[in-house]
């Protein structure tokens, strides 16, 4: 009940956010709804038929009332948080670090983007089933521990584990992170029953993940899919990217206020802010490890920690990388402090040292208020970027209605300075980024053609110039040169 709760009162404002910015790249155009198994999209060459389904299907019911997105990803996210609960409970974690664990993961200010974004359900679903896939493994390997047992025990939770992971892998790329650790419990079960890793069961029994992987990445490159390439944002390589990108995941999924704060007091060299905040998160992590390196579930702790550096793979070997991905690694971050603050704090408690413990108590309210706030500040930050972009949209197609047939509109960007931080703090007409074809769908005027541009990109012969003017779309006259 607790986590229903804190789950709606966080992300229930949000419900309905219009589509904004990234999210165009995912309305679909034809509707059909197995046209995503069939083909990848067509603006960005992601194969993800199983969000591609669930978009055209909402889309072609609801139009373009995000609504039903937003409850079922929400559904998902509490139904990832009580699994967490449910996971540390079933490996004998009291209630305590089982409750931590699961309103942690449930309050995140860093989990936002993925919950709300309306084209983010491929990395929501992607999380749930992969966690699915991981407990379903595991209790295939534990029911039967007796050494001699030719087979993992039990069929059904193990053929879950593989449907989990292949409808994982459709969901998104980046379940791919999982398969060796899955690959793993199948060698450790084997090693704690049959006294080995190596034998022809092992493979047996961990071949079918190893084939629906494979078989996923054919009909992937089948369907002619966006593949890894050395430059671009979604390029790859091995060296400092790694690190550096492993950083900014943990980083962010530590952070006990909004990133988007922490991102505003960095670009404005505020190094008080900075301080204070980097202070929360050392003092977080401390708090963390300490605790983790006192608790008795050891071998809970060290496949977890596995499992964490495990599932960073594809995406810290990109170029680029946004705090959306993050939420791939909450779970397992999760666990991890659950297991660590519940350890800390019942021994602080132990200590017989009230103020002691009274002080870890306020410490630990003030980081989930933090996490609480960071993540309201940026539910109604997605919401005002949704709510502004519908208003644009409907502005500019009401000047659109002037444009010759085959003609040109320009969205001229004003200079005026402002940042933009990944879906929360965007910029002008950037809020209508990948958003042309539908302009031109909601303008009905599929002859024209629609272009955004930066300020200095802009020449008067472009044809239709509109610029914003605070909260207002007005026309560029050829007078006014070039801005």
């Amino acid at each position: 009940m607790l986590l229903l709760v804190l789950t709606s009162v966080t992300y229930g404002p949000g419900v309905g956010t219009p589509y904004f910015a990234d999210d165009f790249q995912f309305v679909q155009k034809d509707g059909a709804l197995l046209a995503p198994v069939l083909r990848p999209n067509s603006v960005n060459g992601f194969y993800r038929p199983v969000q591609g389904m669930f978009l055209a299907w909402v889309q072609g019911t609801w139009g373009w009332n995000t609504a039903p997105i937003a409850v079922t990803q929400i559904a998902m996210h509490l139904a990832l948080a009580s699994m967490i609960v449910a996971f540390m409970r079933r490996m004998d974690v009291p209630v305590l670090h089982a409750a931590i664990g699961g309103v942690f993961f449930a309050v995140a200010q860093v989990n936002v983007s993925a919950v709300l974004g309306n084209d983010t359900m491929s990395q929501v679903s992607s999380t749930l089933l992969s966690c699915v896939a991981l407990w379903s493994l595991i209790e295939a390997t534990n029911e039967n521990g007796k050494k001699g047992t030719k087979r993992l025990s039990s069929v059904r939770p193990y053929a879950i584990a593989v449907s989990a992971l292949l409808l994982a892998l459709l969901s998104k790329e980046t379940a791919l992170g999982i398969v060796p650790v899955l690959v793993g419990l199948v060698g450790l079960a084997a090693w704690r029953i049959r006294g080995r890793v190596m034998s022809w069961q092992t493979c047996r029994d961990a071949l079918p993940f190893v084939i629906v992987a494979g078989i996923y990445l054919l009909v992937r490159f089948a369907t002619g899919a966006m593949l890894p390439q050395a430059d671009g944002r979604y390029g790859v390589g091995v060296g400092p990217n790694v690190v550096r990108n492993a950083g900014l995941l943990l980083g962010a999924a530590m952070m006990p206020v909004s990133t988007v704060d922490a991102f505003l007091a960095w670009r404005e060299r505020d190094t008080m802010q900075l301080a204070l905040m980097c202070g929360g998160v050392i003092a977080f992590c401390i708090a963390i490890v300490w605790g983790l390196a006192h608790s008795e579930r050891r071998g809970l702790i060290m496949g977890t920690s596995i499992a964490l550096a495990c599932s960073m793979f594809p995406v810290v070997l990109l170029n680029h990388v946004s705090e959306l991905y993050v939420y791939g690694l909450m779970p397992l971050v999760a666990i991890l402090v659950g297991c660590g603050i519940g350890t800390a704090t019942v021994r602080v408690w132990a200590m017989g040292r009230p103020g002691v413990a009274l002080g870890l108590g306020i410490w630990l309210l003030a980081l989930a208020a933090g996490n609480g706030y960071g993540a309201s500040k940026k539910v109604f930050q997605m919401r005002a970027n949704g709510v502004r972009a519908m208003t644009l949209m409907d502005a500019v197609a009401g000047h659109v209605a002037d444009v010759p047939r085959g003609g040109r509109v320009v969205l001229l960007n004003p200079a005026d300075g402002s940042e933009e931080y990944s879906v929360f703090l965007v910029r002008g007409f950037n809020l209508l980024r990948y958003g042309e074809e539908a302009l031109k769908i909601r303008s009905g005027r599929n002859d024209i053609t629609v272009e955004i541009v930066g300020p200095g990109r802009w020449r008067p012969s472009a044809g239709m110039v509109l610029t914003v003017d605070g909260d207002a779309v007005r026309r560029v006259e050829p007078g006014e040169g070039n801005l």
